[in-house]
């Protein structure tokens, strides 16, 4: 998400100074792929999220790799 938001500040950076005559078309074009990597990044969200279980999920599977009950795949 904040990629996105950095991506959107680089478009307007660029609509104020180089390419301040921009068409209308190609600004829509750029908002709409923005959209469309925030949609994908609001779908996957859940599967960067670890939750609490998760954490102890992996402390757990580190203490029993140290202590032998377990090997690395």
């Amino acid at each position: 998400m904040i990629r996105n938001i950095y991506k959107f500040q680089c478009i307007l950076r660029i609509m104020e100074t180089k390419e301040a005559k921009m068409d209308t078309n190609e600004l829509l074009l750029r908002l709409s792929k923005l959209q469309k990597d925030m949609n994908y990044i609001k779908e996957h969200i859940e599967d960067i999220i670890l939750t609490e279980d998760d954490l102890e999920t992996i402390k757990e599977a580190k203490k029993d790799l140290k202590e032998g009950k377990t090997r690395r795949l």
